[in-house]
């Protein structure tokens, strides 16, 4: 079978959908921030990036077997089990044994009593899985081992819709690109939210009711758990990357200032939607710059430039970046990697200075390195098997 990638398919959501994002932001965010980390993002068409800057020699293998799964989106493990936010005949959220073996489904499509018509993203706490379903209206406590449904978290009219989540303590943060336009109150692009005592604890970022009508139907931010008490966050056109604690949000690090930066007043006023892409498209600016992988060293990301995807890596212990069109994977295939036509770089999970990479099943075609050419599970891989799980270790 062959799988669409990712990050393939949300390129060309970028490229045809894209939010005119707010920056009229709540004054809520602490600025005191004295270890915050400064980045310079240049995208050079000319840099190679080889993994072994970033990355060990030695790697780990997941092969899923007992089941055709594709379009995984996200992965992690829960004790000794492999939970999988993917797409299968069998369901939409899956488990599978630490050797890759298909055990249960956790969620399936549907609008039965225990179906979701929507899975927005999961995520884990307190080994137990919560599920973002039905357009983002409630979260879904599952017990993993057994697959029992053991609580429903429903959102507050104010917070309806949100696209990402994580857990900070026990409050949940919850980002939203696009207003309820159902109530009249202001709304936020980030909230913090007390499921015990259903208070909404932060807002953060009001929305702008002009530009949230330029929203897209892409990924548009994230939120991405730095331990289980913080939490970092991130959008589109934003110059910097948060963080979240219980005590409230602060810079955690920033983009500095250049030719390549968007230009703020260009996120403001009246502007058409067919207007601003076609300013983006035609720009010499970065945009679309709007998920995070965050591992203990290192920071991937993605956006636009030129009219092309640049794939952009950032080493937190020096503060250096590189952004590049093009990866050589010195590690596990030794092939070099176009990002614009390859389907590689879809980081599923990052944990313990663990970064875990979708290969789909047809980047095992031509391989360089000795060592995939003599293991199996690269040369048996063809468009008609399931992709694998490269699990890489920072450095």
């Amino acid at each position: 079978m062959k799988i669409i990638n990712r990050y393939l398919f949300t390129t060309v959501a970028l490229l045809s959908f894209i939010l005119m994002a707010s920056c009229n932001d709540r004054k809520e965010l602490n600025q005191d921030a004295p270890n915050q980390l400064l980045v310079e993002l240049i995208p050079d068409k000319h840099t190679t990036v080889k993994l072994s800057e970033y990355f060990k020699d030695n790697y780990e293998v997941i092969q899923l077997k007992g089941i055709v799964v594709g379009n995984i989106r996200h992965l992690f493990y829960i004790d000794s089990l492999v939970i999988l936010d993917g797409r299968s005949t069998e369901g939409l959220l899956l488990t599978f044994d630490k050797d890759g073996n298909y055990k249960r489904t956790l969620l399936r499509k549907g609008q039965g009593p225990r179906e979701v018509i929507t899975l927005e993203t999961v995520k884990k706490h307190n080994g137990k899985v919560f599920a973002l379903v039905n357009f983002g209206r409630e979260i879904w406590e599952i017990n993993p081992e057994n697959g029992d449904l053991e609580n429903k978290i429903k959102m507050p009219e104010e917070i309806l819709y949100p696209e990402d989540f994580g857990f900070i303590g026990e409050n949940i943060v919850l980002f939203k690109s696009n207003r309820n336009l159902g109530i009249e109150i202001p709304q936020y692009h980030l909230y913090t939210y007390n499921p015990l005592t259903k208070k909404v604890t932060g807002r953060y970022y009001e929305i702008d009711p002009e530009s949230s009508e330029y929203i897209s139907f892409s990924i548009n931010g994230n939120i991405v758990n730095d331990s289980d008490s913080t939490a970092l966050y991130f959008k589109s056109f934003k110059q910097s990357i948060d963080q979240i604690t219980q005590n409230g949000l602060t810079p955690y690090l920033s983009f500095k200032q250049n030719e390549y930066s968007f230009p703020e007043d260009k996120l403001h006023g009246k502007n058409t939607f067919e207007g601003f892409i076609n300013y983006c498209k035609g720009s010499k600016y970065i945009w679309g710059h709007n998920t995070i992988s965050a591992g203990n060293n290192i920071i991937i990301s993605r956006f636009i430039y030129d009219d092309k995807v640049f794939t952009n890596f950032i080493n937190k212990k020096d503060t250096t970046s590189q952004s590049t069109l093009r990866v050589i994977d010195d590690i596990v295939t030794g092939k070099t990697y176009a990002l614009s036509d390859d389907p590689w770089g879809n980081v599923v999970c990052t944990e313990d200075h663990k970064f875990y990479f979708v290969y789909p099943s047809g980047l095992f075609q031509s391989m360089q390195k000795k060592e995939a050419l003599n293991n199996d599970l690269f040369t048996s891989a063809n468009y008609d098997t399931n992709d694998l799980i490269i699990i890489l270790h920072e450095k």
